[in-house]
């Protein structure tokens, strides 16, 4: 995300609305009729100028996180529409999903999954550490 975060990590959590596109969404108004968005997160090192989150969203919303961190001052360092004009060394939404956790379609019982960073994201990492 830009920026640094200063806390160890903790937990957002904001009442999410779709929003006027279809391809967008938003923090819903005071009293508005946005769903409930919890997602608890935990910083894994900071740079100068960005943080790099474990984020683990326990609800399922449109565009939760990158709402959620936009909303709380550190948008992801490059997001086309929540983010517009950020430069970063991605040229992608830099999210991804290095663990996911479900039930077993035939045997429901939990199955993790596991997938280690794509080769462009390891790179971004290194050129922060420098």
């Amino acid at each position: 995300v830009q920026g640094v975060i200063a806390k160890g990590g903790g937990v957002l959590t904001d009442r999410l609305e779709r929003g006027a596109k279809w391809t967008e969404a938003r923090v819903a108004a005071a009293g508005g009729e946005g769903k409930a968005a919890r997602t608890e997160f935990t910083v894994l090192e900071r740079f100068r100028g960005h943080t790099l989150v474990e984020a683990r969203p326990l609800t399922g919303r449109f565009h939760q996180l990158r709402i959620q961190f936009q909303q709380h001052g550190h948008p992801l360092a490059y997001d086309p529409i929540y983010n517009p004009g950020a430069s970063f060394l991605l040229a992608r939404v830099p999210l991804h999903a290095s663990q996911l956790g479900l039930l077993h379609p035939a045997t429901r019982r939990p199955l993790e999954i596991g997938c280690p960073w794509p080769d462009d994201f390891s790179r971004a990492v290194g050129a922060l550490r420098k």
